[in-house]
């Protein structure tokens, strides 16, 4: 996976209000508390990783929890290398690839815990890793929304920055302890994960809606039902992988598999088996 390829900067009125990162080519996933004073009719810049500007607005309906969406207002101009998404376990050593300002430490450290439930501050309480930072205490206020990576062994993104734990009595100055929202959190918190909605972006060729994207000249020598046979059977890949790493429920996906066949065999493909 490429490093800090895929996160943003979001600006608003002129300033950075927070850091936010790619989950599909057209939508950004941040912390909510990066969005307070941005309305649902705002524009926001989103200054990504490769120098490309370009603006987004809130994705709605947003839910009762401390994540948010943007959607792109229109497609980048180049693809992003989106990450492999993955579940946490204890131990996993990590990295957070974004800098505020660009001049900041990477952050580091280890999952101290992988089943947390983070007391929401803009809503009801999300399913999160437990982090321990490896810089000490913080602040670590200009860290919200940006991603949290595995570095060691098989590199996939594991959360998202959500914010610094409470200082305890005993402690001086700020904890060590950091927190992030599951990916799995994420995927059950969001509109564009359900079945109608994955459909609508599986069936086009770079995660945007058909109607906006690209599509590639069919070979003359195969049949274009053997085309969209090939592709239903990645996307059908695509969308196991997902389950196997606990990251999409198993039955909505079991739909989205019988849609994708019925679309093949629709196209005269019925003959051949979508894996």
């Amino acid at each position: 996976m490429p490093p800090s390829r895929y996160w943003v900067e979001i600006h608003h009125g002129g300033s950075c209000v927070g850091a936010g990162f790619f989950i599909m080519q057209r939508y950004v996933l941040t912390a909510r508390e990066c969005l307070r004073g941005v309305e649902a009719d705002d524009t926001v810049q989103l200054h990504c990783a490769d120098g490309l500007v370009v603006e987004g607005r809130i994705h709605g309906p947003q839910p009762q929890v401390d994540l948010a969406l943007i959607e792109l207002t229109k497609p980048r101009d180049a693809p992003v290398d989106l990450p492999t998404a993955d579940v946490a376990v204890l131990e996993d050593y990590w990295l957070n690839p974004y800098r505020p300002g660009g001049g900041a430490s990477f952050l580091t450290g280890y999952v101290d815990r992988a089943d947390v439930l983070y007391p929401g501050r803009d809503g009801a309480p999300l399913k999160a890793l437990q982090l321990r930072c490896d810089h000490g205490g913080g602040p670590y206020a200009g860290y919200a929304g940006s991603p949290v990576e595995r570095v060691v062994g098989d590199r996939a993104l594991i959360g998202v920055f959500l914010g610094q734990g409470a200082r305890p009595p005993e402690v001086d100055g700020a904890t060590d302890v950091l927190f992030a929202a599951t990916m799995k959190a994420v995927a059950e918190h969001f509109d564009c994960f359900d079945v109608g909605h994955l459909m609508k972006v599986l069936t086009s060729e770079d995660g945007l809606d058909a109607d906006s994207a690209d599509t590639p000249s069919p070979v003359p020598e195969r049949a274009p039902w053997q085309d969209q046979l090939d592709e239903a059977t990645a996307r059908a890949q695509w969308l196991e992988e997902r389950v196997e790493r606990g990251l999409l429920q198993a039955e909505p996906v079991k739909i989205m598999m019988l849609q994708l066949a019925k679309q093949v065999a629709g196209s005269g493909g019925a003959s051949r088996e979508v894996r």
